[in-house]
């Protein structure tokens, strides 16, 4: 697509975002802060209280629900703030081709008839037909529920809410915004309209009547306002609030965020925090440090086979293959087939034609290839030189091994 195409669907709101109020943003901080059980007890005789020009004790008793609401809404509106500044960061991204060149944009800006690229790893941001597939298996699961990746071939479709997670392809941008199915059942889920009943509609018209008919007694009015007031312990509440605005002040110059307030009472109720921690907080790039050759290759030979292997894979977005063409080069590679990594098989091959001769090249875990290995001698050097770059490979640098792998692989198609 050209940049005018562009520029005339998004003026024609054909855009990857769905349209919504900024202020509908904010519906669900308003009513939690605002429709609490402590204003419920106390708005009305304030109010009944400044109809009835009782201007003093409408005062009094809406003052601090007043105060207790702001601190509240103050709060919770400064956290979507920074959140939202946040989200910027970790915004999922599509790669589509416009002007002939292909860039990386936010997946809201997407627009109809695109064509976006995708790659193990990414995302499918808009429903549309594929064009390109070179072993492209996407995962459906949020979808349809199946764990079992799907391949997907040109002239196919493929949804939003869906992942690549093998190979790589292109699709043309057919259906964007709320138009795209994970979006049009994520609005129908979150739609709710409360029907009362007839029963809740009689019983509603009744205190209506009722208290049309009394509200014009002042000194009844004052006495229900009073008694409210004075079962709502509202200095309690005051001061809850204003303990826990303070202590979400202290959280945040500490780098914390805290969303409510009532967050820092839960948690310091909280005994265990069991937490997933997958590697340690890194740059997320790897770099090939040492290559160890079982075998008869020489280290010249395995060389230019990792190269080899890493042009022809597939798995562009793979840090193993970035760390290999970054640290060997890329090489003219012609390609016959190949196999994507999946992680249920724990390797990938590609079958190339090197010269005049026809080669299979794997990488994956020992414990993948086991099965694939000459002999049993080869086996147990090529596992204890595994284990022991394991045991090595946890260093203050950071630094991570990668050993290479002898080996004969049947290619089953």
């Amino acid at each position: 697509m050209t940049s005018a195409e562009v520029a005339e669907r998004v003026r024609r709101g054909q855009v990857n975002r769905t349209p919504r109020s900024r202020w509908a943003e904010y519906d669900g901080i308003v009513s939690r802060n605002v429709v609490t059980l402590f204003n419920i007890l106390v708005t009305p005789a304030a109010v009944a209280l400044f109809f009835l020009e009782k201007y003093q004790g409408a005062i009094a008793v809406s003052g601090m629900a007043i105060v207790n609401t702001v601190l509240g809404l103050a709060q919770e509106l400064r956290a979507k703030w920074q959140l939202e500044r946040l989200a910027i960061l970790v915004e999922t991204k599509a790669r589509v081709r416009r002007d002939g060149q292909v860039q990386e944009i936010p997946a809201g800006d997407a627009v109809l008839d695109d064509l976006v690229l995708v790659a193990a790893g990414e995302a499918i941001v808009a429903d549309g037909t594929v064009v390109e597939s070179q072993f492209l298996e996407v995962d459906e699961a949020l979808l349809t529920g199946e764990s079992d990746p799907v391949r997907r071939q040109p002239g196919e479709r493929v949804l939003s809410g869906s992942f690549c997670v093998a190979g790589e392809g292109s699709y043309r941008a057919e259906r964007v915004g709320a138009e795209a199915f994970a979006q049009s059942i994520s609005l129908e889920a979150r739609s709710y309209r409360y029907e009362p009943s007839p029963l809740t509609r009689t019983i509603n018209q009744l205190i209506l009547l009722w208290a049309a008919g009394r509200i014009s007694d002042a000194e009844m009015v004052t006495n229900m306002a009073a008694t409210i007031t004075s079962m709502v312990p509202q200095g309690l509440v005051l001061a809850a609030t204003l303990s826990f605005t303070l202590g979400a002040i202290r959280m945040s110059q500490r780098g914390a965020i805290v969303q409510r307030l009532n967050a820092e009472e839960t948690m310091a109720a909280i005994d265990v925090i069991c937490t997933d921690k997958t590697g340690t907080l890194t740059t997320n790039r790897l770099r090939l440090d040492q290559l160890r050759v079982i075998g008869e290759v020489n280290e010249a030979e395995a060389k230019r086979l990792l190269a080899m292997f890493a042009s022809a894979s597939v798995d562009r977005t793979n840090k193993n293959i970035l760390a290999l063409k970054a640290a060997l080069g890329e090489q003219a590679v012609q390609v016959i087939d190949q196999l994507p990594f999946k992680s249920q098989n724990r390797y990938s091959a590609v079958r190339i034609r090197d010269g005049g001769t026809e080669r299979v090249l794997v990488l994956g875990a020992c414990e993948a290839l086991k099965p694939f290995l000459e002999s049993n001698s080869c086996c147990n050097r090529v596992c204890a030189s595994s284990c022991l770059l394991r045991r090595r490979g946890r260093s203050p640098s950071g630094r991570r091994w990668t050993g290479s792998r002898c080996g004969r692989f049947c290619w089953s198609g």
